[in-house]
């Protein structure tokens, strides 16, 4: 494992001037999200140095391992660094009334043996005024971060997929049961600073991707499992895109991120199904011009991003 980490930390050396690039980009969606009229904006640490779960999602796939960044004090400095520049970046957004950090995405280990890289996170999020802490776990999970949340007065974040085979809210209830259980309990702990940060109606149908299921049942199962979350005491949650085609592209990215995905959340959640009408322009993205791209000017964002 040490040297496993101590490769991935060279590749990471070597992309340490990566924020130069990404970070004016960050900054340029920020504002485009406050012209939008967004109230609330969620930035997630989903690929630490050296990878906090070993997941090829993580920064790398590192088979037989649950990530390295805990192995790795370059690995956490460098991801520390971050991190503070997320929260430096939230925190001149004063437009927003919610800003906050999620300091890991899924992690690949228990709660408490991330609780120390948390408090050191928390600590360099904490540093800029107005941007709250977020802690990232699986519902079997939630037992053990919310004392640790608690501690650092840090928001939960859990992410929840289920693939159902049939439009049947009594089997969604029965699959659901022990997570709603455990989230239900966490609200409550956390008086409420609970997120569902990823859920997602794409693992419905036989096939995995929701074939079985007409247009009119996924919406009943989106709107089932929004209430559902609602009921257990969640403060929010956010919907992961319906197309996961679990072939050459595991989450459809491509789908997800072009104009049609404003049709899709239409036609899902708003009831806008196939051949029964459009989907409100207003809610639908457009593209940007290169003069947008190249201004952080609030008033040359225009357009709409969406319904939030």
């Amino acid at each position: 494992a040490a040297a496993a980490a101590a490769a991935h930390e060279a590749v990471w050396s070597l992309s340490s001037d990566a924020g130069a690039d990404y970070l004016p980009r960050l900054e340029r969606l920020l504002v485009r999200a406050e012209a939008a009229g967004f109230t609330a904006v969620l930035l997630d640490m989903h690929a630490p140095a050296c990878s906090a779960n070993g997941e090829e999602h993580g920064a790398v796939s590192l088979e037989g391992s649950k990530g390295l960044l805990l192995a790795s004090a370059t690995a956490r400095n460098l991801t520390l660094r971050a991190t503070a520049a997320m929260a430096s970046l939230l925190a001149s957004r004063t437009r927003l009334a919610w800003r906050a950090v999620e300091l890991l995405n899924e992690p690949g280990e228990a709660p408490s043996l991330y609780a120390s890289y948390y408090e050191a996170a928390a600590a360099v999020v904490r540093q800029h005024a107005g941007v709250d802490v977020v802690l990232c776990s699986w519902t079997y999970q939630l037992e053990e971060l919310a004392p640790i949340a608690s501690r650092l007065g840090a928001w939960m974040d859990v992410h929840i997929y289920h693939h159902v085979a049939r439009a049947a809210p009594e089997l969604w209830a029965s699959e659901f049961a022990s997570d709603l259980r455990q989230m239900a309990t966490a609200a409550r702990a956390s008086e409420g600073r609970l997120l569902v940060g990823e859920y997602t109606i794409a693992l419905a149908g036989g096939d995995g991707e929701g074939g079985s299921f007409t247009d009119f049942e996924l919406l009943q199962y989106a709107r089932w499992q929004a209430a559902a979350f609602a009921a257990a005491g969640v403060a929010a949650m956010a919907y992961w895109n319906a197309f996961c085609e679990l072939g050459e592209s595991p989450w459809g990215y491509r789908r997800a991120s072009s104009p049609l995905a404003a049709q899709d959340w239409c036609r899902w959640v708003y009831g806008f199904a196939s051949g029964e009408g459009e989907c409100p322009a207003a809610w639908a993205p457009r593209a940007p011009s290169p003069g947008e791209l190249a201004t952080t000017n609030d008033s040359s964002s225009g357009g709409s991003l969406g319904p939030g």
